[in-house]
């Protein structure tokens, strides 16, 4: 029973290991994606700021996306 025991403790300290990494990972994620839209840098203690932004840029802003694709050129088109 000692060995079920101690598999168990192994196992779920490395499952919280694992969640520690995963929210650092998410905070530094939303920290890149808040620079490159331009938006403040959103704080260590602020678990909204990790939910809300789950779509890289472009793909939830639809507007400002709009205008990008706007002012694009047309692909150039080939002559046979």
């Amino acid at each position: 029973m000692a060995l079920f025991t101690d598999i168990e403790s192994v196992i779920m300290r490395m499952r919280e290991q694992t969640e520690r990494a995963r929210h650092r990972l998410m905070h530094e994620r939303a920290q890149i994606i808040a620079a490159r839209v331009g938006l403040p840098v959103p704080a260590r203690g602020n678990p909204l700021s990790l939910t809300t932004n789950k779509f890289t840029p472009g793909y939830g802003t639809a507007g400002s996306n709009l205008a990008s694709i706007a002012s694009q050129k047309a692909p150039p088109t080939r002559r046979s």
